[in-house]
């Protein structure tokens, strides 16, 4: 086994930690029973819809508030309430029809939608 020194060393780190970094995280995450979370978009939601406070709670207050006054104008507050939205991954939900999938093809993506509706 062979030791490496130096800007070898150095520059295989490099390497290392940007190839670590440049891989994706799963672009959905199940952080408790009910709530799934968008890391990339920056919010979480629930049986109800998107939430502030789970996005708060899972996702930090900052990145939770930074999306949401992002997406949402002062004016369009009432658009937060909505029950339907769009994931980073594709993945549409509709609040009203408990369906969560791709609607362009009409396959369901039944993993969100029993997170969100099963319970």
């Amino acid at each position: 086994m062979w030791k490496l020194t130096g800007l070898l060393a150095l520059q295989t780190l490099m390497i290392a930690a940007c190839s670590e970094s440049s891989v994706a995280d799963p672009a959905l995450t199940f952080p408790e029973k009910g709530v799934v979370c968008d890391p990339a978009a920056g919010f979480c939601s629930d049986k109800e819809g998107i939430s502030l406070g789970f996005s708060e709670i899972h996702l930090g207050k900052t990145a939770a508030y930074r999306a949401f006054v992002a997406r949402y104008s002062k004016d369009d507050y009432a658009s937060m309430e909505a029950q339907s939205y769009k994931f980073s991954d594709g993945t549409y939900c509709d609040h009203v029809e408990m369906w969560c999938g791709n609607p362009a093809t009409g396959e369901p993506n039944t993993l969100v939608a029993e997170a969100l509706f099963a319970h």
